[in-house]
């Protein structure tokens, strides 16, 4: 059997959401041959999926175009949408034939709604999983131009026109589409804080805070991290000062999945891959606050039912009240981390699917 993930070009959290169920399924189903079309570097995915995989050029969808990991661009999303639907019933066609040349028995898409039409039209069972759909997002951020009503239409035929949704948790309700939910999807990385602390030469007491602020570049919006005493801050490249109290993760060539494990704190922003793995780990999230994505009151609910987590909103960025801010969350006991149940629930319901057209 054949399956092809089509990941929406957007960050990495389509990755961390879709990934977990390719693998479980493959368990489920040994000599599946699996191929991605992403425009993630091999590398990341590698990270990800395990076993062996076929790894294409992104399809032409958008997603949302972003100024950085906070901010849409409206006008330049709107463009794009506009573009791609001027020809949208000949990219179905010329993504159909695609399919049929490739010999895919099931799409599985994270989340976008070309591949999903583009199935149909070749008669192929088709399967969307997400925490959202785009058709909610471009309402959201482009609904005010010209023409958005009529894109939004075909999008959201093309989900309806799916075999099933695959709705996790947290995720937004999604009434429209009838979906299927399932629990949370996260890697379970293993915990080598000690190992790290070893390397380090840190004390077996101190603590290791992870900044992960997606695969969309970021920029910190405060002057920097503050110098927490027993606090040791685990940094992206791009963040990396030179200060005794950073290390850039680079230098521990651990898996994203051990870095989270490893962590007593993550700080991120919204955003349903790091949320989820981080509370399932057990660490305490601090966040950015992230007021116009429209997840992000879904994701924040569930996140303050099952972990420590707080938001650090813009006018508490000053190094003073980041600091107090990160050490009240650490001294907060810890609930019962919750259990990623979603990938194994939404590869069964991918199997059936697969089995059928077996």
């Amino acid at each position: 059997m054949h399956l092809l993930v089509d990941v929406s070009p957007h960050g990495y959290g389509h990755i961390a959401q879709c990934a977990p169920v390719v693998n479980a399924l493959a368990q489920q189903l040994p000599g599946l041959r699996v191929t991605v079309r992403c425009a993630a570097p091999r590398s990341v995915l590698a990270s990800h999926f395990q076993g062996a995989l076929e790894v294409l050029a992104p399809g032409p969808e958008p997603g949302l175009l972003m100024a950085d990991g906070m901010t849409v661009l409206p006008r330049a999303s709107f463009d794009a949408y506009r573009a791609l639907h001027a020809r949208w019933d000949e990219r179905i066609a010329e993504e159909a034939r695609a399919l049929q040349v490739l010999g895919v028995d099931l799409v599985l898409s994270a989340v976008g709604s070309l591949p999903l039409a583009a199935a149909r039209r070749a008669g192929i069972p088709a399967v969307a999983i997400g925490s959202f759909h785009w058709t909610a997002m471009f309402q959201h951020y482009c609904g005010e131009f010209a023409g958005a009503g009529e894109i939004a239409a075909r999008m959201l035929a093309a989900y309806r026109g799916a075999s099933c949704f695959i709705a996790l948790t947290p995720g937004m309700p999604m009434a429209e589409l009838a979906p299927v939910r399932v629990g949370p999807v996260a890697r379970m990385g293993r915990n080598r804080s000690a190992e790290i602390r070893a390397r380090l030469g840190l004390g077996t007491a101190t603590r290791l805070a992870l900044v992960a602020l997606g695969g969309i570049p970021t920029r910190l919006p405060l002057g920097g991290l503050p110098t927490i005493p027993g606090l040791h801050w685990l940094v992206p490249q791009e963040l990396s000062s030179g200060r005794a109290d950073t290390t850039a993760i680079d230098r521990l060539d651990l898996s994203f999945g051990e870095l989270i494990a490893s962590a007593d704190l993550v700080f991120t922003k919204p955003g349903y891959g790091t949320f989820v793995e981080a509370a399932c780990a057990g660490a305490a999230v601090l966040t950015l606050a992230r007021p116009d994505w429209p997840e992000t009151p879904y994701l924040m609910e569930w996140l303050g039912s099952c972990a420590r987590c707080e938001v650090l909103p813009p006018e508490a960025l000053d190094a003073r009240e980041f600091q107090t801010t990160v050490e009240r969350l650490l001294a907060l006991p810890g609930p019962p981390p919750p259990r990623p149940t979603g990938a194994g629930e939404a590869a069964e319901v991918v199997q059936r699917l697969m089995a059928a057209r077996g």
